[in-house]
């Protein structure tokens, strides 16, 4: 055996020949106890359990019809939040819209065409005007005083009438060939006679006409139809006249509600007799006159030209031409056109 101290080897005996180690010492386990055998730890306790939560009395049962309940409620708020959701998105739109409008441009030649289309020149016993044929059905616009002489006219040419008598004395031979007058005397007479037979002309013709009234339309194209008076307005400077014309162009009719102050208007008629004429200008206003609106504006509105449409930018009848002030430039007027519509029952006012 070999020592366990100094190695030495030698015959299995109870003593180390060489150290004097006694081996039954060092071999012989020492007193005590057993080492005690290492075990597996424990499991973890369980948690102590949990109290149950306190029942709530708008607690729904746990039921086939509380889960139906429970769906219907996370299906509508869903929906709502949905609907409120579209309706904020749709807000844009509406406030983007209030926004100031922005004009388009437009095609005047194309927008003044049309309208001079269905502007017509009118001749009456007693002098010239304008008009416009409002619809496909020969309906036509005008004033009043174009195609027929009001009382107050009437009476100013009477006296007018009077007056000229009175001047050329109508009874002395040289009234009436000028004689014994000296240049300028005989240049005032010749006027006067002129004006007289004028003056004289017309009264016929308008008593005639009382009788048998002889109206002709001449549109833009020089076609002549003739026209009776199918209405007059018993308020304002406005008639409707009707002519057998049925391919006739027209002119829409719009709104004065659309128009603001400094819009560019046209007015369209025949002043002095001159055939399809078109001034411009701007919207000056609204004013009341006599307790009549008039829209207000600076296109010139000359003799021949009443009756005649005052169109917008975009081609549409916003008014009817119907007068100027004498001796005062860019102060023209003419009658909105909701109250042709009203008087003469067009565009939905009634029937013509």
């Amino acid at each position: 055996m070999i020592c366990p101290k100094c190695g030495h080897q030698q015959p299995e005996e109870d003593e180390c020949r060489r150290c004097g180690v006694l081996f039954r010492k060092i071999t012989q386990p020492p007193a005590g106890p057993p080492p005690a055998t290492p075990r597996a730890a424990p499991p973890p306790a369980p948690p102590p359990p949990r109290d149950p939560p306190e029942e709530s009395p708008w607690a729904f049962p746990r039921t086939l019809a509380g889960d139906f309940v429970l769906g219907g409620l996370l299906v509508a708020l869903s929906l709502t939040y949905l609907f409120m959701a579209a309706r904020h998105t749709s807000a844009a739109p509406a406030e983007a819209s209030a926004a100031p409008l922005i004009k388009m441009p437009v095609d005047r030649a194309s927008v003044i065409r049309r309208a001079s289309d269905a502007t017509v020149f009118i001749e009456s016993p007693w002098g010239v005007g304008s008009g416009f044929v409002a619809d496909g059905q020969g309906h036509v616009v005008t004033n009043l005083h174009v195609v027929e002489i009001t009382p107050p006219v009437f009476e100013t040419l009477e006296e007018e009438r009077k007056e000229l008598k009175m001047f050329l004395g109508m009874t002395g031979p040289s009234s009436r060939s000028g004689g014994f007058a000296s240049a300028d005397q005989q240049d005032r007479i010749r006027e006067a006679r002129d004006r007289l037979d004028k003056v004289e002309g017309i009264l016929r013709d308008y008593w005639v006409a009382k009788r048998a009234p002889f109206l002709r339309v001449v549109t833009n194209s020089d076609r002549s139809f003739s026209a009776v008076i199918l209405k007059k307005s018993a308020d304002h400077d406005l008639a409707l006249l009707k002519v057998e014309w049925s391919d006739s162009p027209h002119v829409p009719l719009g709104s004065t509600g659309a128009l603001s102050t400094g819009d560019q208007v046209f007015a369209i008629g025949s002043p002095m007799g001159i055939r399809r004429t078109v001034t411009s200008g701007i919207v000056s206003g609204k004013v009341t006159i006599h307790s009549e609106e008039y829209l207000q504006t600076d296109a010139p509105i000359n003799p021949g030209n009443s009756g005649g449409p005052l169109i917008s930018e975009t081609g549409e009848v916003v008014g009817v031409n119907t007068m100027t002030v004498a001796n005062a430039q860019g102060l023209g007027f003419a009658i909105p056109i909701e109250t042709v519509k009203t008087e003469l029952g067009l565009g939905g006012g009634g029937r013509p």
